[in-house]
């Protein structure tokens, strides 16, 4: 709708952050994870972990475009050399400054504003904004936040200050609308120049989003498509509501239908811009704006003159995503936004299981409440990821989670990626900020590897590892392997995220007899406590989600794998069956968060899927059907002796007959798993799946508080090791405990990687 103005009230709810305290140990660190009374932060503080890290300065690369801090200031002029800042000295450490927006006055067109402290101790009201100091609206080319190249200037206690376009343009619709609130603004309430204060109120960003009365989210003043949201807000998503999942989910509707149910002409131009409306814009991608939507107790979004909740957002995604099929036909017009909106709807996702986590006050009654099921079930995740017994294992926990979460956001400033995740973090744990605290004196480099390290050093599992991806990708950063780049606009799916029962361990009454596991760092160092169970010997040179994609390029590397796998497998399974099993983690996912064994039917609809590709390669390479069974393509006698001599023929039959739900099934499960993944076979005739980079020479190692086995690579004439990625072994991933055969608990040894 369009904008009225003005804002609603509510109770604040302060936190209070923890002294630091640090234990450092003459330059080593140590963690013993048996240890049920460590409730201190074990870290890399600032000034150590400067001494130990060694030049981390990334090599120039071509095309390496990210943005650099000194080159933000300098656009936006905000260095103290060429203007001083016009907001008196913060006094305390609660301390924070609001601004007022002046009227206009006659055909006036400068912005004037009154900058004044305040303590968020003494609870003033007022609001937030939510922008992107870039331009509002990404292109799709651009990979981080564009910061502009023109400033605008504004009048602050009389004096001149320099922002951004977008800002000057929040800030005039806002006195148009009558706004008259005291407004807190990153770039004007922080002097952006003194690096201490900003990092002192960056740390506070949590807490001032979630004081405030309310919070704006600005999309900038260009107001294409915000007619056709409207209409999804006002038409579509209540008739798709009333309708049911069900309808949308089953049935695939023609053109000449849509009209009918929704009244209008053109469905499919209105969903593409509204589509498109809500991909472009570079808020729904800003990792900052995740806490400062996820934590605020009222948000509403303008665009130009219009108005919207956030909840409207939240509500068009769902539904759209409901009728996948037609989205699908429609974003095929243009692949470039449907890949950006189903990114802003991760976001959008994102934010609503957060929101979904926080307690808010009631503004009559000031009852308190409580958190939703989502809450829980974070819990229950973080527990078999990180372990959370004590207090600073919980605040590395939510620190992971926070960081994982917000990985596929962007930010105009490599360090953002970790610190604009420190106030969701901090708001569910309250020593978040003994394990770091925002420091921009520091290089990225050092900021990720002691976010990293610190997780590592005061976590009771090592689930933080699973995040670190894939080493072959083009890390513009220069880090260990064993840290995750952030910067890196990608998510990691983790293998025991597709369910709680994926656990590779020791038998109980093995591990409880050892003593505590190492852990140290030192420097660019983390060494652990494992063992090699086995070397990779094949993999495969096309990767299932490839084969998928382009059967008539990949199909036949796909049956070179096949050619190298044994005849028998553990359980007595054929080789169908333990591939089969391998691709969907043995795990059937169902829904959010929910997971079941695989059943055996999955068997036939693995075979439709063989016979529907092989279809597709032979038509490719000219064969036909009948003259198959007489051809000696190596491809062709791979998949025979795969398949076996019964299966061989089921598989021609099966390209006629088996159902299509069936098939689905399969392959929507299968689907984020494979993904970025690849097959190999161990020298001990072992199948499993690694990273995109595993290579045949790579070690699989059982790392003691790892909960999915490692893929490892030799550092050539060292004794070291890089991390290639994690692995799943088909039959040892769901309680199976590992083979006596393989004598681990009697070859453990400490392994470094780099």
């Amino acid at each position: 709708m369009l904008d009225s103005g003005g804002g609603n009230a509510a109770e604040k709810k302060r936190h209070s952050l923890m002294h630091v305290q640090v234990l450092f140990d003459s330059g080593r660190l140590r963690y013993e994870s048996c240890c049920p009374s460590l409730e201190e932060p074990l870290l890399l503080p600032g000034n150590e972990m400067d001494a130990q890290l060694p030049s981390l300065e990334p090599a120039p690369e071509e095309g390496n475009n990210r943005p650099i801090l000194e080159s933000t200031l300098q656009s936006m002029t905000l260095s103290s050399e060429e203007t001083s800042y016009p907001g008196e000295e913060l006094r305390t450490d609660s301390s924070i400054r609001l601004l007022r927006i002046h009227g206009a006055s006659g055909r006036e067109q400068e912005i004037k504003c009154t900058l004044q402290p305040f303590d968020l101790k003494d609870e003033p009201c007022y609001c937030a904004l939510s922008y992107t100091w870039g331009a509002p609206v990404r292109s799709f080319d651009s990979q981080d936040e564009a910061l502009p190249n023109e400033v605008r200037s504004i009048l602050c206690n009389g004096q001149a200050l320099s922002v951004t376009p977008n800002l000057e343009d929040a800030l005039a619709e806002l006195r148009q609308s009558g706004f008259i609130d005291w407004l807190w603004v990153d770039s004007i309430s922080i002097n952006q120049s003194n690096l201490i204060e900003r990092a002192s109120q960056v740390a506070l960003m949590a807490r001032i989003y979630h004081s405030a009365n309310e919070t704006i989210a600005w999309l900038g003043k260009d107001e294409t498509g915000a007619e056709d949201l409207q209409w999804g807000i006002d038409v579509m998503v209540p008739e798709m509501v009333r309708r049911g999942s069900k309808y949308w989910e089953t049935r695939c509707l023609s053109d000449a239908e849509l009209p009918l149910i929704f009244g209008v002409d053109d469905i499919p131009g209105k969903v593409l811009r509204i589509e498109t409306f809500i991909a472009t814009h570079h808020l729904l991608h800003r990792a900052w704006v995740a806490q400062e939507v996820a934590l605020s107790r009222a948000i509403h979004v303008r665009c130009g003159r219009w108005r919207f909740q956030w909840a409207d957002f939240q509500n068009v995604y769902k539904s759209l995503v409901k009728a996948r099929w037609f989205l699908e036909k429609v974003s095929a017009r243009s692949p470039d936004t449907h890949e950006l909106f189903k990114r802003a709807g991760a976001m959008l996702l994102l934010i609503c299981a957060t929101r979904a986590c926080v307690a808010f006050e009631r503004p009559d009654t000031q009852e308190v409440l409580l958190p939703a099921r989502m809450m829980i079930l974070t819990i229950m995740d973080l527990e078999d990821e990180y372990g959370m017994r004590t207090d600073m294992e919980k605040a590395a926990a939510w620190l992971g989670d926070s960081l994982s979460k917000i990985r596929l956001l962007q930010s105009s400033e490599l360090h953002d990626k970790i610190y604009s995740a420190l106030g969701i973090a901090s708001h569910f744990a309250d020593r978040v900020f003994q394990l770091i605290r925002p420091d921009y004196g520091r290089s990225a480099e050092e900021v990720y590897t002691s976010a990293t390290a610190n997780i590592i050093m005061n976590c009771q599992h090592l689930g933080i590892l699973a995040h670190v991806g894939d080493i072959a990708r083009n890390r513009s950063l220069n880090l260990p392997s064993w840290v995750v780049d952030y910067s890196q606009l990608s998510d990691t799916s983790r293998i025991c995220g597709f369910g709680r029962h994926i656990l590779f361990s020791l038998d109980e009454s093995v591990a409880s007899r050892l003593p505590p596991p190492l852990r140290e760092i030192q420097g660019v160092r983390l060494t652990l406590e494992g063992t090699d169970l086995d070397h990779v010997d094949v993999v495969s040179l096309a990767m299932w989600d490839e084969v998928l994609a382009d059967p008539g390029h990949h199909f036949t590397g796909f049956c070179d794998f096949l050619s190298y796998l044994p005849c028998y497998h553990l359980n007595s399974w054929t080789p169908t069956e333990a591939l089969w099993r391998l691709l969907m983690f043995d795990t059937e996912s169902i829904g959010h968060r929910i997971s079941l064994a695989a059943r055996s039917s999955y068997s036939q609809a693995f075979l439709r899927v063989i016979a529907e590709l092989f279809e597709w390669w032979y038509e490719v390479s000219g064969y036909t059907l009948e003259t198959l069974d007489t051809m000696e393509n190596a491809a062709i006698v791979a998949l025979r002796r795969f398949l076996g001599g019964t299966e061989w023929q089921a598989i021609q039959d099966l390209v006629r007959h088996c159902t299509y739900a069936q098939v689905k099934h399969f392959l929507d499960s299968v689907s984020p798993k494979v993904y970025n993944r690849r097959l190999f076979k161990t020298k001990g005739d072992i199948i499993g799946m690694g990273s995109r980079s595993t290579q045949a020479g790579d070690q699989v190692w059982f790392v003691r508080d790892c909960r999915t086995p490692l893929i490892l690579r030799p550092k050539p004439e060292t004794k070291d090791f890089w991390l290639v990625g994690e692995a799943y072994l088909q039959g040892f991933m769901h309680g199976e405990k590992l083979k006596d055969s393989w004598k681990v608990a009697e070859r453990l040894r400490p392994v470094t990687i780099v």
